[in-house]
């Protein structure tokens, strides 16, 4: 299927996930009143058209996975209006929306800063622990078999009789020091062999503590679970020397002995850190030539005097009249209008009949 016709998941209440594949994307109200979508993966590195109101009432909190390395483009070519989610950027870099801006975050479909995240290789330089009846810290162990799907898993056991939280501990190694203020995401899947609360705390090197709080609380079950949160640094990571060693957060401490009264072993698999930027999202809609807010007919004629060089009586949006994000305005972008209109190709056809004198 080239494209999904208008209103193709319209009212899915119940719908959570989706994947679009090559350029089947398109069509109005395609998932308007999705209030369950949660996350939109698209398979292709090149944006296809995301028509008028595709997203109109849908979830607020919905994430975009898009090809990495693509979200510039998207940025290019994207029909952006987050007022009323008539469409979102889509580029296989992970990212949240907000009012008035893009949080684009650099992980990407599977791309990873740590190293052996997904723990199959013997690689544990970015993780350490500390176990009681070990004598220190040491390289965290890597197990077989009781991984996601029995794959390979970090497995790191707090004895009963334990007298503090952190006598038992797992640390994750950052990619580079960050600093107090900037945001990072980080994702992992986890279980124990019983149900635990851990804590987590900001550390400069393993057991150089910093602060109390980290990236959140998580709540352990026998069951796999995944954990998925973005975080900004806390202030107390402003690098100043302490008398000891300075607050720079490089790792991140699981405290594991919370429940001393008996021997639970954690399991960590498929961990993941990436870092965020604000990308700021331009002013106007691509295709809206004459800034109205709708992109219409009346935007075809507007393009075509400026090609050209035909004065505009009404408004002029240099944003909307380049429709397709090349910087430029072109009797291409006449094609991707028409696109939005009618819900068609139009943008792959030759214009250059639309500006000969009749």
């Amino acid at each position: 299927m080239d494209k999904w016709p208008n209103g193709t998941f319209s009212g899915c209440t119940n719908l959570e996930t989706v994947t679009i594949y090559g350029k089947q994307f398109g069509g109005i109200d395609n998932f308007e009143g999705c209030t369950s979508l949660k996350t939109v993966t698209y398979l292709d590195d090149t944006p296809g058209t995301t028509y008028n109101k595709a997203f109109h009432d849908a979830a607020t909190d919905i994430q975009f996975i898009i090809p990495e390395g693509s979200a510039e483009t998207f940025l290019r070519q994207g029909y952006v209006n987050l007022s009323d989610k008539s469409a979102l950027p889509i580029a296989r870099e992970e990212f949240e929306y907000e009012a008035g801006r893009v949080t684009l975050l650099s992980q990407g479909n599977g791309t990873n800063l740590l190293t052996n995240g997904d723990l199959e290789d013997t690689d544990v330089s970015s993780f350490v622990a500390k176990e009681a009846s070990s004598s220190g810290i040491v390289p965290a162990t890597i197990v077989a078999g009781e991984g996601v799907g029995g794959s390979r898993c970090i497995a790191v056991t707090s004895t009963a009789g334990t007298s503090e939280d952190w006598d038992t501990q797992f640390w994750i190694r950052l990619p580079e020091t960050m600093p107090a203020g900037e945001k990072f995401g980080i994702s992992f899947d986890y279980k124990a062999s019983a149900g635990a609360i851990v804590d987590t705390q900001c550390h400069n090197e393993p057991s150089q503590y910093i602060h109390w709080q980290c990236i959140g609380t998580p709540e352990f079950t026998t069951k796999w679970q995944h954990y998925e949160v973005e975080v900004t640094v806390p202030d107390e990571c402003d690098g100043e020397d302490n008398g000891n060693y300075k607050n720079d957060f490089n790792s991140i401490a699981f405290n594991l002995s919370k429940d001393r009264t008996h021997d639970i072993t954690f399991y960590f698999d498929n961990i993941s850190i990436y870092t965020t930027k604000d990308v700021p999202v331009p002013e106007g809609i691509r295709g809206d030539a004459n800034g109205d807010g709708n992109v219409s007919v009346t935007d075809i004629a507007v393009v075509v005097n400026c090609i050209l060089q035909l004065p505009n009586t009404g408004g002029f949006s240099e944003y909307g009249a380049d429709a397709n994000g090349d910087g430029s305005v072109t009797v291409t972008d006449i094609g991707v209008i028409v696109d939005k209109i009618l819900g068609t190709n139009a943008s792959s056809r030759k214009m250059e009949q639309v500006l000969e004198p009749q």
